[in-house]
């Protein structure tokens, strides 16, 4: 239904033109998810307060790469605010009410940030003319032809005129197209370049830290904010609250090129790179060795094994945790558990996935209302209250139906049976004296793409013991 209101309001007739359902379909792009549609825009007719008049891209709205350049800045941070919250929401369910949000951290560039370009063209059947160079057209497939991004930094847009005019010469070669690459890089006496080969060695400078990486590969690319970025994951660390002590070792799994590694290194005894490429653990050791680092080793291997071979203990030991968009796998969360590290920074770049490995992390170490028991009381364990376990349950539940594991049979006569089947195994806690869970710090997200709807997630938890009952 809401789709069908949305196409009544977004229709623009035309004289002497009859529109049905059919041609209106036909003029309008839709694509169809789980769970909603989108839908070309054909007309604003009421334009919001926070909706610019000049667009800082002529392409903008036509370009699929930005989304939200319509948007003034102080719009875009609070729109990723609301979109972090809304995949803990779908995500994490349970916990919504446990997890302090912490408000945006601002991009230093809102334009010109990028450090890398991917522009693309194709050559179809017959091709006599110049093909059209840049990105796809928002929901289509269809390249639009760009002569610069507004954000792209000035040395990378200069890369992006030289490659332009190099297919303008040589497109002829390429049978069915190719995907360009402009990355910025460091030359031997600093200044600064490009590179446009995907295998070439891009050099770049992270405040005073040097890395090197093949132009190919994963570096973040917003190199304004990376510096707050590894800043912040080192503060999270060291100063995650209920700590006797400060963790001694580091532990960073899917490592990449060695950002974390390298960057937080000097805050720790010990620090392991571990990942899945050998290219990247290649890149990690180089970058630790260029840096003068003796306190870095790195590993090859799947971050399901991570832990086999460690010789220290997770009482000791903060681990990051960076993974693909996918998440992380079961086996991997059990293996976590089982290591206890004392604080998880858990990097995302996908807040829906890393909102359900949280809730799975605390489903398998003491679990929601575990967390909530400790929450944002003190550290020492709390008694879960009735009224709290009603807080979680449905309204129509009376506080005498929940009082201890006898009386879940009456309980569950009247209560939602989702309800139930979801939070029984919560409210008994383990008898081990020793079990522990998460206390979760804050969610806080990293603008490191404005314009767009893209958002870097960080998750700071930290380890908490579980001494008392949880319900009384």
């Amino acid at each position: 239904m809401l789709l069908c209101h949305l196409l009544l309001l977004a229709i623009k007739f035309e004289p002497k033109s009859i529109l049905t359902a059919s041609n209106w379909l036909n003029r309008l792009m839709l694509k169809h998810h789980r769970g909603y549609s989108e839908a070309d825009l054909v007309e604003v007719i009421v334009a919001a307060k926070e909706r610019r008049d000049v667009l800082p891209c002529k392409y903008a709205g036509t370009c699929g790469g930005c989304q939200w350049q319509h948007f003034d800045y102080e719009k875009q941070l609070s729109l990723k605010a609301e979109h972090l919250k809304r995949a803990f929401l779908y995500g994490s369910r349970p916990l919504l009410h446990m997890i302090p949000f912490d408000s945006p951290e601002r991009s230093p560039l809102q334009t010109s940030y990028r450090t890398k370009l991917t522009p693309h063209f194709e050559i179809k059947k017959d091709q006599s003319s110049v093909p059209a160079i840049g990105f796809q057209i928002k929901g289509r497939r269809n390249i639009l032809d760009i002569e610069e991004c507004v954000l792209a930094t000035p040395a990378v847009n200069e890369g992006y005129q030289k490659e332009r005019e190099r297919v303008a010469e040589t497109y002829s070669r390429y049978p069915r197209g190719a995907t360009l690459i402009i990355r910025e890089s460091l030359a031997d006496d600093e200044s600064i370049t490009t590179i446009t080969n995907h295998k070439a060695q891009v050099t770049q400078k992270v405040g005073n830290i040097k890395f090197q990486y093949p132009s190919g590969s994963f570096f973040q690319i917003n190199g304004s904010i990376l510096p707050r970025l590894t800043e912040y994951v080192m503060d999270e660390i060291k100063s995650a609250p209920g700590l006797t002590q400060p963790p001694r070792f580091l532990l960073d799994v899917y490592c990449g090129s060695g950002l974390f590694t390298v960057a937080c290194s000097s805050a720790f005894e010990r620090v392991v790179g571990v990942d899945v490429s050998d290219q990247s653990i290649s890149c990690a050791g180089q970058n630790a060795t260029i840096n003068g680092l003796t306190n870095c080793s790195f590993k090859l291997g799947n971050a399901e094994i991570i832990f086999d071979g460690l010789d220290f203990k997770g009482e000791d030991t903060a681990v990051i945790i960076d993974p693909p968009r996918k998440g992380c796998s079961q086996d991997f969360i059990r293996q976590l558990i089982e290591f206890g590290p004392s604080v998880i920074v858990y990097v995302s770049c996908n807040p829906f996935s890393q909102a359900q490995d949280l809730l799975q992390l605390l489903s398998l170490c003491g679990g929601a209302a575990a967390q909530e028991a400790i929450g944002s009381l003190p550290l020492n364990g709390s008694v879960l209250s009735h009224q709290e376990i009603l807080d979680m349950a449905p309204d129509y539940v009376s506080p005498a139906e929940v009082v201890d594991e006898q009386k879940w049979e009456s309980f569950s006569k009247t209560a939602d049976k989702a309800f139930v089947s979801q939070y029984k195994k919560y409210l008994v806690p383990p008898p081990d004296s020793s079990a522990f869970t998460y206390r979760i710090v804050k969610a806080k997200p990293f603008d490191m793409f404005p314009q767009t709807k893209h958002i870097e997630s960080l998750l700071t938890l930290v380890k908490v013991p579980i001494q008392q009952p949880l319900i009384e």
